[in-house]
């Protein structure tokens, strides 16, 4: 015969159950009480240490267990704080001011930062911490160079990509495992090149629509200008434009 649902709670008082639970409530003031003690300690570092910690990834403990990260801990801090953090940064915090990714150049504004992340409208300050981690105020007066070095280094691996199913007639032609056939292949990689390539012409125009000096010829090496050129117009770009490692290592990484 089975307990009634009176006699069942009963269970709850024997000397064992009352002891877990005890042990369990001591466990969760004692996490409440560290969550606290962190934010407390997050509360008194300048906003550029809040944005130095959150980019780092996985901030370690400062204290307590030494495993573990404090990311949530530093993304709670930047909702906390709001506004007021933008403004310590010295940060525009009108909604429609420009924003630039620091890794793909891509460029929103502020509001959209804000409620991307959460694919929810009106968010408000709660994810502050997507547009801290990951951009910049955006001078539009000046050449957006994070998004030519991002789309360049793309196209240069669509292309290599395509390069190497040269001569590949089926999937078990292509090199490693598991892969496509190479027609396919080539369909995507030049379906991705196309795109890479309309954004990297869409900023190139913005320049020359803006009168906006595109000195290639400082920032890049001569190496691989053969293979840029046959893209594009090299009155618009010069004539030392490549994809050298240096331009592709940062964005490699992400890829590869």
């Amino acid at each position: 015969m089975s307990l009634g649902r009176d006699q069942s709670s009963l269970l709850d008082f024997t000397p064992e159950k009352i002891e877990e639970n005890a042990t369990a409530l001591v466990k969760v003031n004692k996490e409440e009480e560290y969550d606290a003690s962190v934010m407390e300690h997050l509360s008194k570092k300048t906003a550029k240490e809040i944005l130095e910690g959150l980019r780092k990834g996985h901030p370690k403990p400062e204290f307590g267990e030494s495993d573990g990260t404090w990311r949530f801990f530093y993304m709670d801090e930047c909702g906390r704080r709001g506004k007021q953090l933008l403004i310590e940064l010295g940060w525009p915090t009108e909604m429609d001011s420009k924003y630039i990714n620091i890794r793909t150049g891509e460029v929103e504004t502020l509001e959209f930062g804000l409620n991307d992340m959460c694919h929810e409208e009106n968010a408000g300050w709660k994810h502050l911490w997507a547009v801290v981690e990951h951009d910049v105020p955006f001078d539009e007066k000046k050449l957006n160079w994070k998004s030519i070095k991002y789309n360049i280094a793309n196209i240069e691996r669509e292309n290599r990509q395509i390069e190497s199913v040269k001569g590949c007639k089926t999937a078990d032609d292509v090199p490693g495992a598991g892969c496509e056939a190479p027609a396919t292949i080539k369909k995507h990689a030049k379906q991705s090149m196309k795109l890479y390539q309309e954004d990297l012409d869409e900023e190139l125009k913005r320049c020359k629509d803006n009168n906006i000096e595109v000195n290639f010829e400082d920032m890049l090496c001569k190496k691989c200008r053969l293979f840029f050129h046959k893209f594009y117009d090299k009155q618009i770009i010069g004539d030392h434009v490549c994809i050298c490692k240096e331009v592709q290592s940062d964005i490699r990484k992400e890829h590869e």
